[in-house]
């Protein structure tokens, strides 16, 4: 009985410090990401396809200088139907500018979806901070034969 009870007070013990240490390295999104999620709206303009573009971007810091920037933004060229792009991107920041690339999946209003890269270069005038940020972005997309260049503006909100 005695032997019982020493083995649960120690197990008891023993789960308790486990606990406090996983509690004290903090949770597996703390260990991935090292600040907090921003997301919010973009828009700009595609200057060889004469489009304006409408969407959305997402930034998950890594690192003191790595950023995961997903977005995805809705093509709408002068008299031609809608389109759509989706981005997978990675940036590295240093102060206030930032450039990467990613991979990008293209489906214009008349064909099938593409597959291509792009390649970025922005700016922000935020402090690192601060709740909410703007962002200036000078971005290539180049896939089989067309390489198009957009200027795109956004926000981000701390979530």
């Amino acid at each position: 009985m005695k032997t019982s009870l020493g083995l649960a007070v120690a197990a008891v013990l023993l789960l308790t410090g486990e606990a406090e240490a996983q509690r004290a390295q903090g949770s597996v999104f703390d260990q991935i990401f090292s600040g907090p999620i921003q997301a919010g709206p973009r828009f700009g303009r595609d200057f060889k396809n004469k489009a304006w573009l409408l969407g959305g971007q997402i930034v998950a810091p890594v690192g003191e200088s790595f950023q995961l920037r997903p977005s995805g933004d809705l093509l709408f060229p002068r008299g031609e139907k809608m389109g759509w792009q989706l981005n997978g991107d990675v940036a590295v920041q240093y102060q206030g500018v930032f450039g990467g690339g990613g991979i990008a999946f293209v489906h214009p209003h008349d064909g099938d979806t593409e597959t291509g890269y792009n390649l970025f270069l922005g700016v922000s005038t935020a402090e690192p901070q601060d709740r909410s940020k703007g962002f200036l972005e000078f971005r290539w997309t180049v896939l089989d034969e067309a390489r198009p260049f957009r200027l795109v503006l956004g926000f981000l909100f701390q979530l």
